[in-house]
């Protein structure tokens, strides 16, 4: 497992995107992992917590799609060296063979070598199409 924060932050990139390797990521974040996506669709949380929570959401949003990856990836660091930014985009198929694309802008916050905390900034947009494979629960 990487102990720098750069290469934390692109393991789990990797791992959600085209490693699709859920249990990998969920290994990269702290059991109490605190995620907020302000941005989320209506209907949709804009909170999880815990590793539970982000498997359920993330893994499962992931999981049915066989092509997924994040695109012009730059990870910048912050006077902090626990806190990261990473901004992307992304390009994706579903199962069903519905394409999916959006940019991002992740803040990351790190803690004893793992992510203990996220943001995630996205287009709302871009997820209405696919809210019916997205977990709720």
């Amino acid at each position: 497992m990487a102990t720098d924060g750069r290469a934390i932050v692109q393991q789990f990139l990797d791992k959600l995107g085209h490693e699709n390797d859920v249990d990998g990521l969920l290994e990269l974040i702290t059991p109490d992992v605190a995620v907020y996506t302000p941005f989320s669709p209506e209907g949709l949380p804009t909170r999880f917590n815990g590793r539970d929570e982000v498997d359920a959401r993330f893994g499962d949003a992931r999981r049915p799609m066989p092509y997924f990856t994040f695109l012009d990836v730059e990870i910048l660091a912050t006077e902090d060296p626990d806190r990261w930014v990473a901004t992307c985009r992304s390009e994706g198929r579903q199962a069903d063979g519905r394409n999916y694309a959006n940019i991002y802008c992740w803040i990351f916050r790190l803690r004893d070598g793992k992510i203990a905390a996220w943001t995630e900034y996205y287009d709302p947009q871009k997820v209405m199409p696919f809210l019916d494979s997205i977990t709720t629960d």
